[in-house]
């Protein structure tokens, strides 16, 4: 999947509550059924919501993602509250979860009986964070002792040692990703490029209007010396999620949402044009020569935009044409309407090359944690495009698509949540 030091006793020590303590005030510990005696072994994390919109967070493993394959839910590992799931090649048989109802990361290990235990915390409290992330993806893992992780709340960048779960040191990006007045910073992504840890910062106004404005900063963390660089642009905010393309570009995608926000008129001033910007790998500066409006492509809203097409094209997910026009009482309504259709295009020159995908499945807009990064087969990164897709006939979780084949999706599981990762851990 290719996820990726001096020790500092006196920062222990200033941070008193931010170092290793397997003694968590969570009791929300189970048995998770897992085969010891699977070839491979896959932990899927997605949660449930009640009625009150409370959240609950479940950890499956899986030896399969096949069409065959039943999700127990009473076998997985059940947590309170939205999680952040993480792994890495370098400790097998282990996860983290990254908690937003408290300022932790937990380790958990998988037995060789196939049962479950948490064997570690990292407490961030002592940085003055309330809880550890709400982004979906903000962690690198350099070596089984080593890792890299973005405080959202805190702006820190957090290098820890996920073997014995202690900070080793941080790095403030407080004053370098200061909101503009009015406005507060959002961090939506942090990822591993060529030897740098990269954060991705927008600003959003404070609620009820939670809109964003069209501005975005990136800082670049060097991995060794943690020296940074900063820039921005003011095309393009809400970025959410990138990939790295066969171009050798880093693409950025505001959040999906966006769409039916600049389709409705609900967006603030100034508005944030749903869209997609770049970033040369290894470079420290957005690429100014490229703005991508997605929503102006086909003319109406695009919402995902999921790496893994054929050829370096990308998937989208529009809505159709012939739909009901957007406004601010109907975008919710209209957002989750599963008649989203699917099509993918070239990301150099999009317009022109757009097309549908025919006989895949319709879905809602909230495909943006789509992608499964794992070939099933080899569990390397971005091999196999395995996408999930919210089912029409009332929701019992989501359905799994390989989608190797652009018009010949292949169904796998059904997950019986909304799915948000799946990472091989054997």
């Amino acid at each position: 999947m290719n996820m990726r030091a001096l020790l500092s006793f006196g920062l222990c020590l200033v941070f008193a509550t931010a170092c290793g303590d397997d003694d968590d005030s969570n009791d929300d510990d189970q048995q998770m059924f897992a085969d010891p005696d699977a070839e491979q072994l896959y932990v899927l994390h997605y949660t449930n919501t009640a009625a009150d919109g409370t959240q609950t967070s479940f950890i499956n493993t899986v030896s399969s993602l096949n069409a065959d394959v039943t999700i127990d839910q009473s076998n997985a590992l059940e947590l309170s509250g939205y999680l952040v799931l993480e792994t890495t090649d370098e400790i097998p048989e282990t996860f983290f979860a990254a908690r937003t109802n408290s300022p932790v990361v937990e380790r958990y290990e998988i037995t060789s009986e196939g049962g479950v235990e948490r064997t570690g915390t990292l407490n961030l409290g002592g940085l003055g964070a309330s809880y550890a992330t709400f982004s979906l993806s903000v962690f690198h893992f350099e070596s089984a002792t080593r890792a890299f992780m973005m405080q959202d709340e805190t702006l820190n960048v957090v290098v820890w040692n996920p073997s014995t779960m202690e900070i080793i040191e941080t790095v403030d990006l407080s004053s370098e990703l200061a909101a503009p007045e009015g406005t507060s910073t959002a961090i939506f992504e942090a990822r591993e490029d060529q030897g740098r840890f990269v954060v991705m910062a927008g600003y959003r106004r404070p609620a009820p209007d939670n809109t964003h404005i069209p501005l975005s900063r990136v800082a670049f963390v060097d991995l060794n010396t943690l020296d940074t660089s900063i820039d921005e642009q003011s095309s393009c905010g809400y970025l959410l999620y990138s990939f790295l393309a066969p171009d050798g570009f880093l693409y950025y995608a505001s959040h999906p949402n966006q769409a039916s926000i600049v389709a409705a008129g609900v967006g603030g001033d100034p508005t944030s044009p749903h869209c997609m910007v770049r970033v040369q790998s290894g470079s420290t500066e957005f690429d100014a020569s490229f703005f991508l409006d997605l929503n102006e492509i086909l003319g109406r809203p695009i919402a995902a935009v999921i790496p893994g097409g054929e050829d370096g094209r990308v998937f989208a997910t529009a809505y159709p044409e012939d739909g009901e026009q957007f406004n601010g009482a109907n975008r919710f309504d209209l957002r989750i309407s599963p008649v989203w259709e699917f099509y993918d295009f070239e990301l150099g020159d999009a317009e022109a090359t757009i097309r549908p995908l025919e006989g895949t499945p319709v879905t809602t807009d909230q495909v943006f944690a789509a992608v499964v990064p794992v070939d099933i087969e080899n569990g390397t990164a971005g091999d196999t495009p395995f996408l999930h897709v919210l089912p029409t006939d009332g929701f019992s979780g989501v359905d799994l698509y390989n989608a190797t084949d652009p018009n010949n999706w292949v169904p796998q599981a059904r997950v019986p949540g909304f799915l948000y990762k799946v990472r091989r851990v054997r």
